[in-house]
């Protein structure tokens, strides 16, 4: 007969550390959700505005990666290939032209991420 001994501190380690995992995946979550929201609306944008849908591709394309581990890193965004070019704008009037929707989405959301990450880890 073998015994396998899990100290209370060990298993409560294992615990925060599934809950930290869990709320940063609801916070990544939640956030592409609000981008592509945000970018769905057909229709002609401006500079500063969130990006028009002309195909969906941009919108299809909002992704989210969590790594687990002593280096979780966590990534939000788009893989479109343009997606930069309308972040940060492009040609010469690269002011004018700028469409952000990955930085703007994180800000205006600021508050619910925070909400998301301190409810569900405590």
């Amino acid at each position: 007969m073998t015994f396998r001994y899990e100290s209370f501190v060990d298993s409560v380690v294992k615990d925060l550390e599934k809950s930290e995992e869990n709320s940063r995946r609801k916070a990544l979550q939640y956030s592409a959700k609000k981008m592509r929201k945000n970018i769905s609306k057909r229709s002609v944008s401006t500079s500063g505005d969130y990006p028009g849908r002309r195909s969906g591709g941009l919108r299809k394309s909002i992704r989210y990666k969590l790594k687990t581990g002593k280096k979780g890193v966590s990534f939000v965004g788009s893989t479109a290939p343009h997606a930069h070019l309308l972040e940060f704008g492009h040609g010469d009037g690269k002011e004018q032209n700028k469409r952000p929707f990955v930085n703007k989405t994180l800000l205006e959301e600021e508050q619910e991420i925070i909400n998301i990450l301190s409810t569900e880890y405590f």
